[in-house]
């Protein structure tokens, strides 16, 4: 039997063994060669699927910046974004930005409010902002063409920062596309920059709040330095933005002290890049160079507003009160909203400034990254889901109000210099992106919890997908801006009719044109000229000039030059358009001012004298209008009225301190055919010192029948002979038969 064996060994030897080992060999060949292909397709579907992420990322991105821009690419960049008058005098101040980059200007004082100085401060300085519109001419484009980029841009940078937020919460990128979207260009974005544009850099705070929560993650105390200088810049490129991220930055900082772990530390697994990485790559000085341009650019910004403090310059507590969202602002949408209609379902659209509903996504997933973060608080998302729902719903406690105030309005009343950030509504665009954050944030934590699970990513996306649908508008107020350099070139040729002095004093009177723009008018020719003009338009009026700003009649003109002592020779006085712009404007000067129709009134004005333009105003639920003395209307009486009810009163906020209105004289007088007058009802107000006369009071007249018969409403100014806050104001006149 060995030797069988041994006899059969032998005689497999000689068998082709090679060939055994032969075939194996191209077997491994064949195993490794498909292994390294698979590797390679492998390798070449992660890059298409890194390809197709970024793609995915891009294309919100770009819509981002194409719906918080649509004004301008919807018209093929024929519109400014704007209703002509923020929007227009935004630009007018980038533009004095950008000549005092060049020494033509000096940087405190625009060309307008002539002889005043130092009046930047009395509205958005821009300094953080300017660069860009500044390298935008320097480039060669017109001053309204400048402006379009100057929009563009930022919202490009609003992008950009939103995206480093986002990355410092770890959003998957699937999630991280339409919460682009979501936090920089939902409904009320889209309606605050075309309103209010001088909101819509917030790249600045964005890129703070990213320093701090890479802060929470790897403690280091640098980031705060950082974050301090992004600050900076905020309140240089948009005062009331750096104003509202200080506030909720300050309640974020006292929240994660009290939502801080027992143990104070990190845990691990927390920790980012070694901090030495830091020091070594360079970002040392990246991060010097934003702290020093933050500082400069507050430093500039801060000078502007204490020269202008100097002026005298305070908002009235009233505008506060008159601003303050209440509990029905969380639930009511801006105009335009593609599904919901304007002030749905909270309140009418006359209250646009107090709108903060986007969507109730933003809302809803507030309440819900609470609830998430509470739960998994040990998670970093998890804690900064509840860190900024927590913080955006303390900041909304704080601004709404409650009855008369808020909490924002008593501190203001006690701290004057922050009654200059009025609208406190405005606070939405801080607001919605700490709800847009804490909702990535506890999304993420909850993608993270099943990632791998068939289906889950993509439930989550659809989700994200649908929360970005739901603040889709549909519409963005703009103005041509042909029609705006026309405007200016109207001005300025009429300026050259007129004798091509120095200095512009513009005075077209009444016309169907408003007060304001037409200050614009002036300004934007003084600027286009490199001069100065009487006229202006800005937060505030220099005591000076108010009567004639709000009335560019020729005589208040001539009035405004003698009691500022300004020589004649040196005025070019211009009381009209020049032609053919005028006419192409479609501008029709009158002899009066305009008067639109008076809802709610049974009897409309068919004569008038107004210091001011009439303004509306809601008080006590009423629509109310606002006529300032000296002022008369003319209403004509139907030969059955025997009699007349109205309600009538003060504004709240005109009357609570010592020195504002000490009252008005009002009258209804009728006018019998042949002229005779007979005092219908006659009184004088003074809320201030008459507790009895504050608030809207119903009061009603009769009268004798007749024919032909005018009823004349007369408004005059008290013991003073001041109208400063005599803002009376009626509602609702109805004739008794």
């Amino acid at each position: 039997m060995e030797g069988d064996c041994i006899g059969h060994r032998a005689w497999l030897d000689p068998l082709p063994m090679g060939l055994f080992a032969h075939l194996a060999g191209r077997i491994g060949m064949w195993k490794r060669g498909r292994a390294v292909r698979a590797a390679s397709r492998a390798r070449r579907l992660a890059v298409r699927g890194e390809w197709a992420l970024r793609a995915w990322l891009v294309f919100w991105a770009v819509a981002a910046v194409a719906h918080v821009t649509q004004g301008i690419w919807a018209s093929g960049w024929a519109m400014i974004p704007g209703d002509g008058l923020d929007g227009r005098f935004n630009n007018l101040v980038l533009e004095h930005g950008y000549q005092a980059m060049r020494g033509w200007a000096d940087w405190l004082s625009p060309g307008q409010y002539f002889p005043s100085e130092h009046t930047l401060g009395m509205s958005d300085t821009h300094a953080g902002t300017v660069l860009f519109y500044s390298l935008a001419r320097l480039a060669g484009a017109s001053v309204e063409h400048a402006f379009q980029l100057w929009f563009v841009w930022v919202a490009v940078l609003n992008v950009w920062a939103f995206a480093r937020v986002l990355r410092a919460v770890e959003v998957p990128v699937l999630l991280m596309g339409p919460l682009l979207y979501l936090g920089v260009s939902p409904a009320i974005m889209v309606w605050e920059a075309g309103t209010h544009m001088q909101l819509l850099p917030v790249f600045p705070a964005l890129f703070a709040l990213g320093e701090g929560l890479r802060f929470m993650r790897d403690g280091f105390r640098w980031r705060l330095g950082v974050a301090a200088g992004w600050w900076c810049w905020q309140f240089a490129a948009s005062p009331y933005v750096g104003f509202y991220a200080a506030v909720f930055g300050g309640i974020g900082v006292v929240l994660s002290f009290v939502l801080a772990r027992p143990s104070g530390g990190r845990k691990q697994g927390d920790v980012g890049p070694a901090d030495g990485g830091w020091w070594r790559s360079g970002q040392r000085l990246v991060a010097a160079g934003i702290v020093l341009a933050g500082v400069v650019l507050f430093t500039l910004s801060a000078v502007a507003y204490l020269e202008a403090i100097r002026l005298g310059v305070e908002r009235p507590l009233s505008e506060l009160r008159e601003l303050a969202p209440d509990w029905r602002s969380w639930i009511a949408a801006v105009p335009g909203h593609a599904w919901y209609p304007p002030g749905w379902p909270g309140r009418g659209s006359a209250e646009v400034e107090k709108v903060l509903f986007s969507g109730f996504g933003p809302w809803i997933g507030m309440v819900g990254a609470a609830l998430v973060g509470f739960r998994f608080r040990e998670n970093p998302a998890g804690r900064v889901a509840l860190l900024c729902s927590l913080t955006a719903v303390s900041g909304l406690l704080f601004f709404t109000a409650w009855g008369m105030d808020s909490g924002f309005t008593l501190l203001a009343e006690r701290v004057g210099f922050l009654r200059a950030f009025r609208a406190s509504g405005r606070s939405i665009v801080v607001v919605h992106a700490l709800q847009v954050v804490g909702l990535a944030a506890a999304m993420t934590v909850l993608w993270r919890r099943r990632e791998g699970r068939c289906g889950i990513g993509l439930a989550w996306t659809t989700l994200a997908v649908l929360l970005a649908a739901e603040t889709v508008t549909v519409s963005q107020p703009s103005v041509p801006a042909e029609a705006m350099r026309m405007r200016r070139e109207a001005v300025v040729e009429a300026w050259r009719q007129a004798g091509d002095r120095p200095v512009l004093l513009f005075a077209p009177g009444f016309s169907n044109q408003s007060d304001q723009l037409c200050q614009l008018d002036a300004f934007a020719a003084a600027l286009q000229l490199r001069r100065k003009t009487v006229n202006g338009y800005s937060g505030d009026v220099p005591g000076s000039h108010v009567t004639f700003v709000h009335t560019p009649t020729a005589e208040n003109g001539r009035a405004l030059m003698a009691a500022l002592g300004l020589d004649p020779a040196q005025i070019s006085f211009v009381e009209s358009w020049a032609e053919p712009y005028r006419s192409r404007l479609g501008i029709v000067q009158t002899s009066g001012r305009p008067v639109s129709r008076l809802d709610g009134f049974d009897l409309q004005p068919v004569g008038w004298n107004l210091f001011a333009a009439l303004e509306q105003f809601e008080v006590e639920g009423r629509r109310v209008y606002q006529f300032t003395p000296p002022a008369y209307v003319l209403f004509r009486l139907p030969d059955d009225a025997s009699g007349f009810e109205v309600w009538q009163g003060f504004r709240p906020g005109s009357y609570e301190r010592a020195d504002q209105s000490d009252g008005v004289e009002i009258a209804w007088v009728v006018i019998a055919e042949d002229g005779r007058e007979t005092d219908a009802w006659r009184r004088y107000l003074n809320p201030r010192d008459v507790p009895e006369d504050r608030g809207l009071k119903r009061i009603s007249a009769a009268f004798p029948p007749g024919q032909g018969r005018l009823l004349k409403l007369v408004i005059d100014v008290g013991p003073a002979n001041s109208n400063a806050w005599d803002w009376v104001v009626f509602s609702g006149l109805k004739v008794i038969r």
